[in-house]
C-alpha cells in the first residue's frame, strides 16, 4: 500500500475532496429577514421602554423597503414590520436556499432528490433566461403594488403572501446560484494560493 506521506505535494493536496464553502453571511442575511419582522412587534408588545428603540428601528427600515407601508399582519396586537408580500418573499428566498443547499446538492431530505445536474443547467442558462424568469416572477407582485397604490384594489393578505412567495423564488433561483458560484471562485483562488504556498515550500526543503 503506497504511503500518502510518500506521494507527491500536488496528489496529496487533491486527496481530500472539499466541500462547497458554507454560505454563513448569506444565511445570517437570510435570518435576519425571516426573524427581524417579527422581533420589531415582539418587543413593542413588551412594553418595555429600553426595547421600544429598538422596534422603532426596524419598523423605520421595514418602512424604508416595504411597499405597502399599511398593509401589515398582526402578531401579539402589533404590526410586523413588512407586508405579508415582503415576508412571504422571504419563505421564498428560504425554500430555494433549501432546494439549492450550498452549490446545487439541495439540503438535508432534497439531497435525495438529486438536482444537481438541474442547477448546473441553469447556472450556465443564457442572463437573458435567468432575467426573464425573475421579470416573470415579480410580474404579479408588481402588479398587486401598482393596483393598491392607484386605490383599484386592496389585495387580501392571502393573494399578497402568494405573490411575495413567488417573487421570493424567482429571486433566489437568480441571485442563490450567482452566490453560490463566487464563493466557488473566491474558494478555487484560495485553494490556489494554497497549493501555491506548499509548492514553494517543497522546492525550498529541496533545495536543503
Amino acid at each position: 500500500m503506497e504511503n500518502r506521506d510518500s506521494m507527491p505535494l500536488a496528489s496529496r493536496s487533491t486527496v481530500r475532496v472539499e466541500k462547497p464553502p458554507r454560505p454563513w453571511l448569506q444565511d445570517l442575511w437570510l435570518w435576519i429577514l425571516l426573524v427581524g419582522p417579527l422581533v420589531a412587534p415582539l418587543f413593542a408588545a413588551t412594553g418595555w421602554s429600553v426595547l421600544r428603540p429598538v422596534a422603532d428601528g426596524i419598523y423605520m427600515l421595514g418602512q424604508a423597503i416595504c411597499p405597502k407601508v399599511s398593509e401589515h399582519m398582526m402578531v401579539w396586537g402589533e404590526a410586523m414590520a413588512v407586508c405579508a408580500s415582503c415576508w412571504a418573499a422571504v419563505w421564498g428566498l428560504w425554500v430555494v436556499r433549501l432546494i439549492h443547499g450550498r452549490a446545487g446538492e439541495g439540503f438535508g431530505p432534497f439531497m435525495r432528490l438529486g438536482l444537481t445536474p438541474y442547477w448546473m443547467g441553469w447556472r450556465d442558462a443564457p442572463i437573458t433566461i435567468k432575467l426573464s424568469v425573475l421579470l416573470a416572477g415579480f410580474l404579479p407582485w408588481a402588479f398587486d403594488v401598482m393596483m393598491w397604490d392607484t386605490g383599484a384594489w386592496r389585495s387580501p393578505q392571502p393573494f399578497m403572501m402568494l405573490v411575495g412567495f413567488i417573487g421570493g423564488i424567482a429571486a433566489g433561483v437568480l441571485l442563490l446560484p450567482m452566490a453560490a458560484e463566487m464563493r466557488d471562485r473566491l474558494a478555487a483562488r484560495e485553494r490556489s494560493r494554497r497549493l501555491a504556498r506548499l509548492r514553494a515550500k517543497s522546492h525550498g526543503y529541496a533545495d536543503i
